[in-house]
């Protein structure tokens, strides 16, 4: 018992290191998705380099977001709009017209022509009727793009009516047609009677935001997620053959369907053992390396905790973003680990740490080699760019050479894909260029693991 207990008492440093380990590797087991990973890795614009790919089973074609998004702006382009008429503005506006009249005729006129201020307020009411009962809309960013023979529903009471825009006034339209019927008078009541109009002409059509969104809402939610279907036995791809766009989106189909079927079948727990077997196996080269190779930087337990804490730390920012923003993912600055390690340790364990990282992370990243290759030469340059780290300058340095790298990496990507760059996404240099910024949060980071 004795000798147990000498044995645990010489060697509790390194149990405990094993222990880290073990918790590490069971966070990272826990917050993985629990589903099979694709057989096969492909790539957009490359030969196909498996043997040819047969359906296993039926499934559908998912359409790109692109072609959803291009939809759902058919969808608003052809909706028929609903506005509604208020009945009670133009009641208000002609009450309001009479006492308009009645102010500014009896500071015009005074007591004089009578007559004609009766005739004339007979009048305005008739071109104001005319215009109001007609309607008289306000513009909504909802009538961009429409024409004069666009339609619209507009409501009135108890009913709607589907119409034109044509048919229906504007502010403008409204005070050119009062002005039309005014022009043959005298100038001086010409103008007179012009300026009354145009005070008084109200809108009193508008859009009715609440039943146009429902209905909306109500055709968007029937488009479809799928543009196709792949029965069992069809060829789904042949060796050699190029992936193009159609093909593409047709093998993203069939490995989310795949890793579907997978996950609901017995073989769940399978593919669990096969995860945790493969997390565990880095995490060993990981632990091997350090205590065969960089003694002594794995001696110290605060070293070992903080690599393994920071390490645990993206893993989980990163599989939380993968899930929920999958378009941020190169948002996350990945570098920043081998730069916080090799602040405290070397280059040779910052380089396998982040090495060991961004393969754990690219089993589950979209475009998985793409990922792997930007990511790990990007941590490498951020390594050889940092050195000691011993002045602000050298992280200002690493960041600008990190971005560097990423755009690199990005232009060659489309040109060997694509064959040219008219795919260049200003957004995918943003998110770059966000992700070398991030880079300087490594200062603070590390002063706090300093105190």
């Amino acid at each position: 018992m004795s000798t147990i207990f000498s044995w645990l008492q010489r060697n509790y440093y390194e149990i405990l290191k094993i222990l880290l380990f073990i918790f590490a590797i069971a966070i990272v087991v826990w917050i993985s998705p629990k589903e099979s990973i694709f057989r096969y890795e492909f790539q957009l614009g490359k030969p196909w380099g498996h043997e040819d790919l047969i359906a296993p089973f039926d499934f559908s074609i998912i359409k790109t977001e692109n072609q959803l998004t291009e939809e759902r702006k058919q969808v608003l382009r052809n909706f028929v709009p609903y506005f509604e008429y208020f009945e009670d503005v133009t009641l208000t506006g002609e009450v309001n017209l009479e006492q308009v009249f009645s102010e500014r005729w009896l500071i015009r006129f005074g007591s004089l022509r009578q007559e004609d201020s009766l005739a004339y307020v007979s009048f305005l009411k008739d071109i104001y009727n005319s215009t109001s009962k007609k309607g008289i809309y306000r513009y909504n960013e909802i009538l961009e793009g429409r024409t004069s023979s666009s339609p619209l529903k507009v409501i009135r009471g108890n009913e709607v009516k589907e119409m034109t825009l044509g048919q229906l006034h504007t502010i403008r339209s409204a005070n050119e047609y009062a002005t039309s019927r005014i022009i043959g008078y005298p100038v001086e009541d010409s103008i007179f009677l012009r300026n009354i109009i145009a005070t008084v002409l109200t809108q009193n059509i508008f859009y009715e935001e609440n039943i146009s969104r429902a209905e909306i809402n109500e055709i968007q939610n029937q488009i479809l997620p799928i543009s196709g279907l792949i029965q069992k036995g069809e060829i789904v791809v042949s060796k050699g053959e190029v992936v193009t766009q159609e093909k593409y989106q047709i093998l993203i189909s069939i490995k989310k369907e795949s890793e579907q079927e997978l996950g609901d079948s017995e073989s769940r727990q399978v593919i669990i053992s096969g995860m945790i077997l493969l997390i565990t196996l880095l995490f060993v080269i990981e632990f091997l390396f350090m205590s065969l190779f960089k003694r002594e930087f794995f001696e110290p337990l605060k070293n070992v905790v903080l690599i393994l804490l920071t390490q645990v730390l993206l893993i989980v920012v990163t599989h939380f973003i993968f899930e929920n923003y999958p378009l941020w993912t190169y948002m996350v600055p990945f570098a920043i680990l081998p730069i916080i390690i090799v602040a405290f340790t070397d280059a040779g364990i910052a380089i396998i740490v982040h090495l060991i990282t961004v393969m754990l992370l690219g089993f589950y990243a979209p475009n998985s080699f793409t990922f792997f290759y930007t990511q790990f030469a990007a941590g490498l340059i951020a390594v050889f760019s940092v050195g000691r780290l011993s002045k602000r300058a050298d992280l200002f340095r690493a960041s600008l050479f990190v971005f560097v790298t990423y755009m690199a990496v990005y232009v060659s990507m489309l040109l060997v894909q694509e064959g040219s760059l008219e795919s260049f996404s200003t957004t995918m240099a943003t998110y770059l260029a966000g992700s070398s910024i991030l880079l300087l949060l490594g200062f603070p980071i590390i002063f706090i693991y300093e105190k």
